[in-house]
């Protein structure tokens, strides 16, 4: 049996999002492109990237508002907001932060005092939980007459703020307000407009990665009013990055442009591969030189086909338990369920529930959907055979674990018929799936 190269697996980054070393995505990269050169003048827009968790619509996005900005570097603001695992008052409070960090230069290149005072005074709120009329005053005779209350925040605000007595150690009275959350999105909004109102005028363009999981912890409801919220914000160009299964109809009600991106075929996720090798160590390229990529190959022809993360996490995983070489029979059942538990953290989850799940999906999806729905989950089958299945389904309790840990995914949270799929990494485990990944020459 021939021994098996150490390679290390660091190299590979899963979740990288460097442009240098993922495939172009020439269509795409055009349309978004494309979308944002139109709106360079109108300056406000609201464009929703979408499509499965792992297809790239972080890294997309983020290279071509990148080069953008970089061919308008005097005329676009370029803001990122990462709204992952966040709450609402720590995602305004970033996109404060980061609106500061992006105009200023701007507004100092141009001598615009009264953005300046702005943002300012803006940059006060997110960063106190307090505001006292000392620090408003201070910035007021900082600019004077160069930018009078025309330009202030806390008078465009004055109807929003409430003010309270308070005593001080050296016992003068000191006026204060509490900044709450929705303070803070107003006055960005006001910020915005005043960006907007003067000349020059600049292209602001926000955009907010993983907007739909900003707000994980809160039920649907909530959520979807939180995303609302800020794609409420304008004038700018909002660039939305929510995932498929986190779309609702209210949220493309407000959209004027859309960009869905796909998961990529085989021979460009070879494409990205082969571009990480390249990246690596002179061992790294020796040890997995063309004729050694087979088993990786193999692994990109999965039906269904996976997405970019999903395939770079198995060939992650592939390294760490087996080196440059995996063994003869590593698409055998038990091989696949090392892999992919391997790639996948499943939060301590009782293995034997995640393959039960994985086979219960499969049973589900004997007829095509979009996806298991919930009731057939329960079930065992899909509804429209006429008696259960002879061994029992996992428990609707069971169920509802495997979707709180992400290993059960929700195609759409806030259909009144929901839908589920498996979490793309675990889809090595469904029978038909590993079926298929045998017959791959």
């Amino acid at each position: 049996m021939q021994q098996s190269v150490a390679v290390g697996a660091a190299w590979i980054r899963p979740t990288s999002t460097d442009p240098d070393i993922l495939v172009d995505r020439n269509t795409e990269r055009k349309q978004l492109f494309n979308m944002l050169t139109e709106y360079l003048e109108q300056r406000r827009a609201r464009i929703l990237i979408t499509g499965d968790r792992g297809v790239g619509k972080s890294v997309l996005t983020r290279s071509v508002l990148s080069e953008f900005a970089s061919q308008n570097p005097d005329r676009v603001a370029r803001v990122i907001v990462n709204g992952r695992g966040v709450g609402f008052g720590a995602f305004v409070k970033e996109l404060a932060l980061g609106l500061i960090e992006a105009v200023r230069p701007l507004a100092s290149q141009t001598n615009r005092r009264d953005v300046e005072r702005c943002l300012e005074e803006l940059g006060l709120l997110a960063n106190y939980a307090q505001i006292t009329s000392t620090q408003t005053d201070t910035i007021a005779r900082k600019y004077g007459a160069e930018a009078g209350a025309e330009a202030s925040l806390f008078v465009k605000l004055s109807a929003r703020l409430s003010w309270d007595e308070t005593r001080s150690i050296a016992q003068t009275s000191q006026r204060v307000v509490t900044v709450t959350d929705d303070l803070i999105r107003a006055a960005i909004g006001t910020t915005l407009e005043l960006i907007d109102s003067g000349r020059p005028k600049w292209m602001v363009a926000i955009f907010f990665d993983d907007l739909d999981q900003a707000f994980e912890g809160s039920d649907g409801g909530s959520s979807d009013a939180g995303i609302q919220k800020i794609l409420e914000l304008q004038p700018c160009v909002a660039i939305a990055h929510i995932r498929t299964e986190a779309m609702t109809a209210d949220v493309r009600r407000v959209i004027d442009e859309e960009l869905e991106v796909r998961t990529l075929p085989p021979a460009e996720l070879m494409a990205i591969l082969k571009g990480r090798i390249m990246a690596g160590s002179t061992l790294v390229q020796n040890a997995l030189n063309d004729g050694a990529l087979t088993p990786f190959r193999q692994l990109a022809q999965v039906d269904p086909t996976p997405t970019p993360l999903a395939f770079l996490r198995w060939v992650h995983a592939m390294l760490r338990l087996w080196g440059a070489t995996p063994p003869a029979d590593w698409r055998d059942d038990s091989r696949l369920r090392e892999l992919a538990f391997q790639a996948t953290p499943t939060g301590g989850t009782d293995p034997r529930l995640i393959l039960e799940l994985a086979q219960l999906v499969d049973e589900c999806q004997i007829h095509p959907t979009d996806g298991c729905r919930w009731d057939d989950l329960t079930r065992g089958c899909p509804s429209t055979h006429a008696s259960p299945p002879a061994s029992p389904p996992l428990k609707a309790v069971e169920l509802h674990a495997l979707v709180d840990r992400g290993l059960l995914i929700r195609r759409d949270r806030f259909a009144s018929q929901p839908s589920f799929r498996l979490e793309p990494t675990l889809e090595l485990l469904r029978p038909s799936v590993a079926k298929k990944l045998r017959a791959v020459p």
